[in-house]
């Protein structure tokens, strides 16, 4: 059984495959870009977050265990 554990965070985005142990078995990892249009304030293209979360989902399946992912979490 493996888990694919997105994490979406301020600057970036992690995708983990974690097996049922909670080892990490495969890792992606992106950046995005932050605005920041007045001073105290940050804002984020919603678009850039998608594509980073399908980036590092295409990043971390590479080389995952051939049994696949059993859920998302």
């Amino acid at each position: 059984m493996s888990v694919l554990a997105p994490d979406v965070g301020t600057t970036g985005v992690t995708a983990l495959i974690v097996d049922e142990n909670g080892s990490a078995l495969r890792r992606g990892y992106q950046e995005f870009r932050q605005h920041f249009p007045r001073p105290g304030w940050v804002q984020h293209e919603p678009e850039q977050i998608w594509q980073a979360v399908l980036t590092t989902t295409r990043t971390a399946m590479v080389g995952a265990p051939s049994h696949g992912i059993t859920c998302l979490g």
